[in-house]
C-alpha cells in the first residue's frame, strides 16, 4: 500500500511557545532515558519547549493512521507499544490509553550524549497526550527528527518509504548493511585491529558464488586456503534440515541444491552474495555430522571461526528453518519516516522515527527474548563474532565492538559492551593477535605488549576475567541444549578465549585458581522450574555447576581477594575412577538438615530462626542456610557442612572504618589460632564475628571409611562461627 502524509502531519510548524519548561523537562528526562540523553547542561532559563497540536483526539490520530499516514501510524504504535507497554510481552495487549488531544514536542536546547559516526544531526521530539493529570509523564514518548549527510543512505530510507509494507531481505536493507560494514572495517579501531583481508578459512564452507550468478553451492576444502567469509547463527528446529553425512559429502562437494536448502540457509546464501562474500560456514552443512571425530574436532573450532568471519548472520527469531531469516514488516512503525517540518528558523527535510523500538535481537533475557537467545550454543556465537548483522521478526540490526544500529536506527549509535563482554573480547583479542597465523596482522606485536602489560599485568585484571566467566556461565545455564552432554562443548569458545588472559586450568567448568568461589554456586530455584529437576552426574562432578539441569548463579562472584578468605580450605584436582575429584582438607562440621525432617522445623522457630535450615548436630544450634542442588537433595537429613571461605564484606558494611588490626586478626580468630589477651580489642573482635558468615558446601557422605563426599548444595552458616572456630582439619574427597 502506497503511504501518503496527512495534511495535518504535512503543515507541521514549531511556533506556539510552550508554558511548560522546568516541569516537561523532568517528564521528557525520564522518557528519553537518562543514561543516553541528559539536560543537566541545560539552564532552566532555556529550558523551552515548543509544541505543535497533532490532533484533538487519539480518535482522530488513528482514523488518520488507518488512511496510511506513516508519521501517524508511527506516533500511534509508540504510544501503544512503548517501553511502557510493549508487544513482545506474553499478552502481547496494546494499552489503554485516554481519548484526548495530541500534540508534538520539540526540544531545542537538550544536549545530549548521543553520538554517530554517520554525520546525522538531531532535533529531539515527543509525542504527547494532552490530559490534566499526573500520568501524564507516562504518555510522552520521545522521536528523533534526523537529517542524514549520505545521500545513499537517504535513497535506501526513502525508497523504503514509497510502501507500508516492506521485506528485511530487500535491496535497500543490503544497502545499509553495506553501509555499517564499510563504516566499521574503515573506522572502527577497536574492529579491525586485528582484522585480517584473508583469514584462514574454516576446514569446509559453503561456497555461495557470487551476486547476479546461477545458485551453483557446494562443500569446498578450506585447508591451507585464505578468505574473507561469513558465519550463521541460527536454530535447527524440530523438522529435519539438511546435513552433511559420510554418503553425502562427496555429492555436497560437488553440488548442493539450492531448492534442498532450507528457508533459514536459502535466505543466509541470498545475504552473504549481497554482502559480496563468497564463503559461508553454517554448521550442519561443514560438519560431518555422523563423524564423532569430525565432530569433536570442528567443535573446538568454533570459537575461533565466529571470531575471525567477517560478520556473523544471525537468524533471530526463527524457531527452526522452516521460519526463514527475513520478514514483512510495516515500514512506518520500522523505518525512519521522510518529512518536511517547520521549525522557527528555518524548514527542514529529514526524517522521525522513534527510539525505542521492539526488536527481538536486544531481547536476550527474560521470558521473551527471542527463540536464538534461548539456544545454549548460541551464547558464544552472540559473544565471540566482531561482528553481527542480525534478522528478527521485526526489522534487520547490526553490531559491532563500537556501534549498534537499525533499520530504525541507521545512523548507529555508540555500543556500550556489558564489563564482560569486554573483559572476553580483550582476552580473545591478546589470543587472536598471539596465535602463530596472526603475526603478520598491523600492529601485532606492539598490541600484544600493550595487553600483557596494561591487562594481564596484575591480578585484579585476571579477577575481571574470572568475574566475566561467572556471569558467562550464569547466562549460559538459562539456554537450552537439544543434547545435554554438550554442557561443556557449547561454551568451549568462550572458555579458549579467556584461557589466554587468565592463564589458568580449567577443570570441569571451573578455573583451578579461583576454584574456592567457583565452587560457590546456588540454583536459580526462583527463576528456572528445571533446577529442580535430577542432577546429571553423568557429565560432571557434583561440584561443578554442569551438574545442574537448569540455571544457577554464584554467590561470590564479585568478591574481591580481599572481600573472600578462603585459605582456611585447601585444594587440589585428582584423578578418579574414569573422571576427577577435589581433594581437599578443612573444616568439616556436621549438621542436620531440617527440611529433611519437617518435625524439626519447631526446634528452629523457637530459636527464632524462621527459613533456617541447617541445625549444629552437636549443639543443638541452628547455625545457618542453603540451597539444596535438587529436589532429591531436600530430603536428606544427615549433612556435613564444609566452610570454603569467610565473607569478609559483612564487617566491612557493619564498621568501615574499623582499624585494619582488627581484620588481620580474623582469620586466626576463625581458625581457634587467635592468642590475643582479653582487651577491648578482643571484646570488639568478638562482636565483629557475630556478624560474619562462613560460605559452605553442604555435603552427604557416601563412603565413612574412604572418606567420599558428595555435594548436594551450598549456604552460609551465620553467628555460630565457634563451631568452625575450634574445628579440626581432615582431607576429604569430594567427588
Amino acid at each position: 500500500m502506497a503511504q501518503s502524509i496527512c495534511d495535518v502531519c504535512r503543515n507541521i510548524t514549531f511556533a506556539i511557545l510552550s508554558s511548560r519548561a522546568d516541569d516537561s523537562y523532568t517528564t521528557w528526562k525520564y522518557s528519553f532515558r537518562s543514561q543516553t540523553f541528559s539536560n543537566r547542561d541545560v539552564p532552566q532559563a532555556d529550558r523551552t519547549i515548543l509544541s505543535y497540536p497533532l490532533y484533538d483526539s487519539v480518535a482522530s490520530l488513528m482514523a488518520s493512521s488507518s488512511n496510511g499516514c506513516p508519521l501517524c501510524t508511527l506516533i500511534t504504535d509508540t504510544l501503544l507499544y512503548s517501553t511502557f507497554a510493549t508487544r513482545m510481552y506474553p499478552s502481547g495487549k496494546a494499552r489503554q490509553v485516554p481519548d484526548v488531544p495530541v500534540e508534538l514536542l520539540w526540544y531545542p536546547n537538550v544536549g545530549s550524549r548521543y553520538r554517530s559516526s554517520a554525520g546525522a544531526c538531531h532535533r529531539f521530539l515527543a509525542a504527547r497526550l494532552v490530559t490534566n493529570t499526573s500520568i501524564a509523564s507516562d504518555f510522552q514518548v520521545p522521536l528523533f527528527f534526523t537529517r542524514y549527510s549520505s545521500e545513499t543512505l537517504c535513497s535506501a530510507l526513502s525508497s523504503k518509504a514509497v510502501t507500508s509494507q516492506f521485506y528485511t531481505g530487500s535491496k535497500e536493507n543490503f544497502t545499509l548493511a553495506i553501509l555499517w560494514l564499510k563504516r566499521c572495517l574503515s573506522s572502527h579501531s577497536r574492529c579491525t585491529i586485528i582484522t585480517s583481508p584473508s583469514p584462514a578459512l574454516p576446514t569446509r564452507v559453503l561456497d555461495a558464488g557470487k551476486e547476479g550468478e546461477p545458485f551453483e553451492l557446494r562443500l569446498v576444502d578450506g585447508k591451507d586456503r585464505v578468505g574473507q567469509y561469513i558465519t550463521l547463527s541460527h536454530c535447527w528446529g524440530k523438522l529435519k534440515i539438511i546435513t552433511t553425512t559420510q554418503s553425502n559429502l562427496a555429492q555436497h562437494q560437488v553440488n548442493i541444491s539450492f531448492d534442498s536448502l532450507s528457508k533459514t540457509f536459502q535466505h543466509a546464501v541470498i545475504a552473504t552474495r549481497a554482502l559480496s562474500v563468497r564463503y559461508l560456514w553454517i554448521d550442519s552443512l561443514c560438519i560431518i555430522q555422523d563423524s564423532l571425530d569430525d565432530w569433536k574436532s570442528e567443535a573446538s573450532k568454533m570459537g575461533q571461526y565466529y571470531s575471525q568471519s567477517l560478520v556473523t548472520i544471525s537468524a533471530v527469531s526463527a524457531k527452526g528453518g522452516e521460519d526463514g531469516m527475513f520478514a514483512m514488516v510495516d515500514s512506518r512503525i520500522v523505518s525512519p519516516t521522510p518529512i518536511d517540518i517547520a521549525f522557527p528558523e528555518s524548514e527542514e527535510s529529514g526524517f522521525v522515527h522513534s527510539l525505542y523500538p521492539v526488536d527481538d535481537s536486544r531481547q536476550i533475557w527474560g521470558d521473551t527474548k527471542a527463540p536464538l537467545w534461548d539456544r545454549g550454543w548460541v551464547l558464544q556465537e552472540r559473544t565471540l563474532p566482531t561482528r553481527m548483522l542480525m534478522f528478527s521478526r521485526y526489522q534487520m540490526s547490526w553490531q559491532c565492538q563500537e556501534e549498534m544500529g537499525s533499520e530504525n536506527i541507521p545512523e548507529g549509535r555508540v555500543r556500550e559492551s556489558s564489563e564482560e563482554e569486554t573483559n572476553i573480547r580483550f582476552s580473545l583479542l591478546g589470543s587472536l593477535i598471539n596465535a602463530p597465523t596472526a603475526q603478520s596482522m598491523p600492529y601485532a606485536s606492539l598490541v600484544s605488549r600493550k595487553l600483557q602489560s596494561e591487562f594481564y599485568g596484575d591480578p585484579s585484571s585476571r579477577h575481571r576475567l574470572y568475574c566475566a566467566w561467572y556471569n558467562t556461565v550464569e547466562q549460559y545455564t538459562y539456554c537450552k541444549l537439544t543434547r545435554p552432554s554438550d554442557i561443556f562443548e557449547a561454551i568451549d569458545g568462550i572458555r579458549l578465549a579467556l584461557q589466554y588472559g587468565l592463564d589458568d586450568e580449567y577443570v570441569a567448568g571451573l578455573w583451578k585458581r579461583d576454584i574456592h568461589r567457583g565452587l560457590l554456586w546456588i540454583i536459580d530455584e526462583e527463576h528456572d522450574p528445571n533446577s529442580r529437576l535430577p542432577l546429571r552426574h553423568e557429565r560432571s562432578p557434583s561440584w561443578s555447576w554442569a551438574a545442574v539441569p537448569g540455571s544457577c548463579k554464584f554467590k561470590a562472584k564479585n568478591a574481591s581477594p580481599e572481600d573472600l578468605d578462603s585459605s582456611i580450605l585447601q585444594i587440589s584436582v585428582i584423578p578418579f575412577g574414569q573422571g576427577i575429584a577435589l581433594r581437599a582438607r578443612g573444616v568439616l562440621r556436621k549438621a542436620i538438615n531440617v527440611e529433611g525432617d519437617p518435625g524439626l522445623t519447631e526446634a528452629t522457630l523457637r530459636q527464632g530462626s524462621v527459613g533456617e535450615r541447617l541445625i549444629d548436630q552437636e549443639t543443638g544450634h541452628v547455625i545457618g542456610n542453603f540451597i539444596a542442588d535438587s529436589t532429591e537433595s531436600t530430603a536428606v537429613t544427615e549433612v556435613w557442612c564444609l566452610c570454603v571461605g569467610l565473607n569478609m564484606q559483612i564487617s566491612r558494611r557493619v564498621n568501615p572504618k574499623r582499624d585494619e588490626t582488627f581484620y588481620s586478626l580474623l582469620p586466626d580468630c576463625l581458625r581457634g589460632r587467635a592468642k590475643v589477651k582479653e582487651t577491648e580489642e578482643r571484646k570488639v573482635l568478638r562482636k565483629l564475628l557475630e556478624k560474619f558468615e562462613v560460605y559452605v558446601l553442604v555435603l552427604v557422605c557416601i563412603s565413612d571409611e574412604e572418606q567420599i563426599f558428595m555435594r548436594i548444595g551450598a549456604g552460609q552458616i551465620r553467628n555460630h562461627l565457634k563451631c568452625y572456630q575450634n574445628g579440626k582439619s581432615q582431607s576429604l574427597t569430594i567427588i
